[in-house]
């Protein structure tokens, strides 16, 4: 299986597990649903991560105000006034206030972590999820299935999934807020990189997808075209554009022995090069 990077999240993922995403004519892989979705549809992503963030908030300031509630007389009375069983109105409201928030919001991070577990993989979706769920279900069970002395400390719990869910969307959602800035450079960048290689096998020239370039493979550039993959120049002359890596505007000559890197621009000689560099270990990578 080959490994590769993840765009998104930068995490290692193996080809044959991972999700994958056609675009154009290059494939992606990702860990997770969600970095499939923000790398192939991040407007949409954002404005769905928008509304989860909002059923959090709205579900922590909801928890906040019962909280509140009970500091003040008569209203703390009715808020610890046992209903059945030492079952309080108050841990009922805040199960009532918890249940749409844990099963609502947190429903895209529970799927994602089904899904690194399917591929293998553990990713932070898995560690909110065991910690989210596990706060709320033991809430649960202590608030409506425990003696009355352990209950009171159920709705303690739920507040804890709330609070848990709640920071970690928020997080999520300013992270992403960042990282569009810079997504759209990135898959530009990304999308340089030629998809297809003039490689010499048997003595004989074949185009072939980068991907199936090994290293040692022998690769032969012309005028004008990008320099598929990193390697070294085994035989021809040549300047070599590399301002898309470096930012200077002046081409390097290129020659027996001389580095090169994929996605720059070979100017004016036919050049032979040995691939030393593949898939996601080039520098453009």
């Amino acid at each position: 299986m080959a490994k590769v990077r993840d765009p998104v999240c930068g995490m290692d993922v193996d080809t044959e597990t991972a999700i994958s995403r056609k675009i154009g004519d290059r494939t992606y892989y990702f860990c997770s649903q969600q970095c499939a979705d923000v790398y192939t549809a991040p407007e949409r992503e954002l404005k769905a991560m928008q509304r989860r963030v909002a059923v959090t908030l709205i579900g922590v300031v909801a928890a906040l105000g019962l909280r509140v509630l009970t500091l003040f007389g008569l209203v703390a009375a009715i808020m610890y006034f046992d209903i059945v069983g030492g079952l309080r109105v108050y841990d009922l409201a805040i199960f009532i206030v918890s249940t749409p928030v844990v099963w609502i919001a947190g429903i895209r991070i529970y799927k994602g972590a089904y899904l690194s577990l399917r591929n293998r993989n553990v990713n932070m979706d898995v560690l909110v999820t065991v910690g989210v769920l596990a706060g709320w279900i033991y809430g649960v069970i202590t608030v409506f299935f425990l003696p009355a002395a352990q209950a009171k400390a159920g709705s303690s719990y739920l507040e804890i999934a709330i609070g848990i869910l709640a920071f970690v969307l928020l997080g999520k959602y300013i992270e992403e807020l960042i990282r569009r800035r810079s997504a759209a450079s990135i898959r530009k960048l990304l999308e340089l990189q030629p998809t297809m290689a003039r490689v010499v096998r048997d003595g004989k020239e074949t185009d072939m997808s980068i991907e199936k370039v090994q290293v040692g493979d022998t690769i032969i550039v012309k005028p004008g075209e990008k320099i598929p993959i990193d390697g070294t120049v085994t035989a021809g002359y040549s300047s070599v554009d590399e301002k898309l890596l470096t930012g200077e505007s002046i081409p390097v000559e290129k020659t027996v022995g001389s580095e090169v890197i994929g996605a720059t621009i070979n100017k004016t000689g036919l050049l032979t090069i040995k691939a030393t560099k593949v898939s996601g270990e080039t520098a453009l990578s």
